[in-house]
């Protein structure tokens, strides 16, 4: 699955084994350690650390997670998650002087939100990067254009609890399997055997 992304006929002196460059990139994301400080097992860091920026630009590792989402997707039953990961304050890549409105992280949050749509046994079929205080439910429809296939049954938390998700959702033919909040008051009726197993 990951060949048809790899690049063939690179010019220069010869390529650093893309296989063992690649289990680097996967081993410095996992231990969250420094570049620098990968272990020469998987050659040297800077070229570590170079490939992984160049094929991020080119868009590499999103549709390598398109290609191998839509390959397994099951098409049951999907989850909306949202959950938080700690971001560097220039994490937002403007220069400095830069006008603060085009700050992609509002308020000087040092998080982000990225919102994973994993399938039934959870393997993640789409990943929605958003600044750290967007709303889950605002979010639900962009995510959901994004899956890599049908989805008959969708199970998210009472954060996504709105009458009109629920109303476009049922449009679609999907299934809705979200808890109402207290402020209800009229109780929703769930499927509390779905989604206490999801």
């Amino acid at each position: 699955m990951v060949a048809p992304f790899m690049p063939t006929n690179q010019p220069g002196a010869r390529r650093k084994d893309d296989r063992t460059i690649m289990s680097g990139i996967l081993h410095v994301i996992k231990s969250a350690c420094r570049w620098k400080v990968c272990p020469s097992d998987y050659g040297p860091s800077t070229t570590v650390y170079n490939r992984s920026n160049r094929r991020s630009r080119r868009s590499f590792w999103t549709r390598m997670l398109e290609a191998l989402a839509k390959a397994g997707w099951p098409g049951e039953a999907a989850a909306l998650v949202a959950t938080y990961v700690k971001t560097q304050r220039a994490a937002h890549g403007g220069k400095r002087g830069a006008r603060t409105g085009h700050r992609s992280l509002a308020g000087g949050s040092d998080h982000q939100d990225p919102r994973p749509h994993p399938d039934v046994i959870g393997r993640p079929g789409v990943i929605h990067l958003t600044p750290g205080n967007a709303s889950d439910v605002k979010t639900a429809p962009a995510v959901l254009d994004k899956a890599p296939g049908r989805v008959r049954r969708l199970i998210a938390d009472k954060g996504y609890d709105a009458d009109w998700l629920r109303h476009d959702l049922r449009e679609q033919g999907i299934s809705v399997i979200i808890p109402g909040t207290r402020a209800r008051k009229r109780k929703i009726r769930l499927d509390r055997r779905r989604y206490r197993d999801h």
